[in-house]
């Protein structure tokens, strides 16, 4: 979609973020061309492990702030943004989503059981804002 315009840690770390918000808003920009009538919402992203010399599995550097970035730079595209990351629980999250059989090994992606949960809980918030918004809140 043409967010990877550079080395991914290179453009998170250019002064804000605006080489990698450029790319990630220029791929929002072509999706909602293309369907311009069309509401927007972003899911993303997983917490991502990295397997320390300690033996500890902790986030991938700069996870965080992608995913700041990527809020952002969804809201300011008229998407709604659903925090992947944070539901998971945020930084360090995908050492217990491991244990608990729902990551696999290669620290970057889940398990089938892991992809049903993460489904579930965002069935469960679409459905939960449907209600508050037919609540008049």
């Amino acid at each position: 979609t043409g967010v990877q315009t550079c080395a991914l840690p290179i453009c998170l770390t250019t002064p804000e973020g605006r080489v990698y918000k450029e790319g990630f808003n220029a791929a929002l920009k072509v999706l909602r061309q293309g369907a311009p009538k069309a509401a927007c919402l972003v899911m993303r992203p997983l917490d991502q492990g990295v397997l320390n010399d300690d033996g500890r599995i902790t986030s991938r550097p700069l996870i965080e702030r992608m995913v700041a970035y990527q809020r952002q730079v969804s809201l300011d595209n008229g998407c709604a943004f659903w925090n992947t990351w944070q539901f998971m629980g945020g930084r360090d999250s995908f050492a217990r989503w491991l244990s608990q059989g729902l990551a696999w090994t290669d620290l970057n992606h889940l398990t089938e059981k892991g992809l049903q949960r993460i489904g579930n809980a965002f069935a469960d918030a679409l459905l939960q804002s449907y209600q508050r918004y037919e609540a008049g809140q």
